[in-house]
């Protein structure tokens, strides 16, 4: 299948599930179609200028939504090569977050080490040819975060400087 052919696909899934809110009672079925998506488009670039892509993410839910964002963030941690597209950058960061709010102190310690490799592998995916600050900004802000939410300092206007 071609990327316009999956795109479209992906289209008539969004239009039918958001029938009367559907999409909350085929959570499971949708995380399926994702991982049908994923094993088959390893171009992260051509995936996430999809017009239908994102919005499909957007109808998760709960756990389904971290599971979701999880094997996202395992498959493009396969990735050999490094990447540079501020979409695809943005989009990966905004689910590395999600799976990072995730974690909180009921958390196993298992799924924080899952969750903390995967959002490192994700910073080192980042091309550093780009620019050197922007790796640097993503660690700096994961880290600050991390310390933040550990604390009892953390505030509102603390959240909204670091943009989580």
């Amino acid at each position: 299948m071609q990327p316009r052919e999956t795109n479209i696909l992906l289209g008539d899934i969004i239009k039918h599930v958001n029938v009367e809110r559907k999409f909350t009672e085929v959570q499971q079925q949708l995380q399926s179609i994702v991982q049908k998506v994923l094993s088959y488009y390893m171009d992260f670039n051509k995936l996430f200028i999809m017009d239908n892509f994102v919005p499909l993410l957007d109808l998760f839910r709960g756990t389904t939504q971290i599971d979701v964002n999880k094997a996202i963030l395992e498959t493009f941690s396969k990735l050999k090569e490094t990447v540079s597209d501020s979409i695809t950058i943005n989009t990966m960061f905004g689910l590395a977050k999600v799976a990072h709010n995730s974690v909180n102190a009921l958390s196993f310690a298992d799924e924080v080490r899952q969750i903390s490799r995967l959002i490192n592998a994700f910073i080192s995916k980042v091309c550093s040819h780009t620019r050197v600050y922007l790796k640097l900004t993503i660690l700096l802000r994961s880290t600050l975060a991390v310390m933040l939410r550990n604390s009892s300092i953390f505030t509102a206007s603390a959240a909204a400087r670091l943009s989580i």
